[in-house]
């Protein structure tokens, strides 16, 4: 599993692209992103592939897309994130985690 930390901006939109570098692609699977305050924690954000809105799959990789709408609530801190893979033969992996720093932007309020 590839460790990777993002940054994201409250109230913005924003997208993550991965690449899942040992398959020959990602036809036929589901992937699902999730950010929490920790490792144990609830998802507060959660994202699936069966929706090209939230994550679109071409080739090896995979973009999850954020929306205002999923982070406007969030305070600025360090959450975890960690996304799954589903093969088109129903085996289930991590394949990318890490930290997500959220942070206030100026129009925000935060600065």
């Amino acid at each position: 599993m590839e460790r990777v930390n993002l940054v994201m901006e409250v109230d913005a939109h924003k997208q993550y692209e991965f690449e899942v570098t040992d398959v020959d692609g990602l036809l036929g699977a589901t992937v699902k992103w999730k950010m929490a305050k920790s490792v144990k924690g609830s998802p507060l954000i959660e994202k699936i592939s069966d929706d090209v809105t939230e994550i679109e799959i071409s080739g090896k990789k995979f973009t999850v897309y954020i929306n205002p709408s999923d982070n406007v609530e969030l305070a600025p801190r360090r959450y975890y994130h960690e996304a799954r893979v589903t093969d088109a033969d129903g085996f289930t992996r991590p394949v990318v985690c890490g930290e997500v720093i959220v942070v206030d932007t100026l129009t925000t309020g935060g600065g």
